[in-house]
């Protein structure tokens, strides 16, 4: 063994190095931040809440609307989790209906290029 270190030591670098990354990209992709686009978010959001308290639930705005005469629905898209779609009364502004679309589930490979803008 002494000989392989004294021979090649930056193969042993390179290898703690290839080591410490992957340590790295797997706690990126596992602690990092968790997305607020969910079932759990879909579950939190009543009926009868405002556009402002899902926002606040979501954290974000929605990324378009959908509508019919009764009812405008907001949408917000997570490609590493789903679809989650709010429909407001257009009368009184309100929740009146919800619902999740799980995607399927992507690489830890694509979510690690998406994670880092790749």
């Amino acid at each position: 063994m002494l000989r392989f270190v004294r021979r090649r030591p930056y193969s042993i670098l390179a290898l703690v190095l290839a080591c410490l990354l992957l340590a790295g990209a797997v706690l990126l992709l596992t602690l990092g931040p968790q997305d607020k686009i969910s079932q759990a978010a879909c579950d939190r959001i009543q009926l009868g809440m405002t556009e402002d308290e899902v926002e606040g639930i979501v954290g974000e705005r929605g990324k378009g609307w959908i509508g019919t005469q009764r009812e405008k629905g907001k949408v917000w898209l997570d490609i590493d989790s789903g679809i989650l779609e709010v429909g407001f009364s257009r009368r009184t502004g309100r929740v009146v209906s919800k619902a999740f679309t799980p995607l399927p589930r992507r690489s830890l490979w694509q979510r690690l290029r998406r994670r880092l803008g790749l």
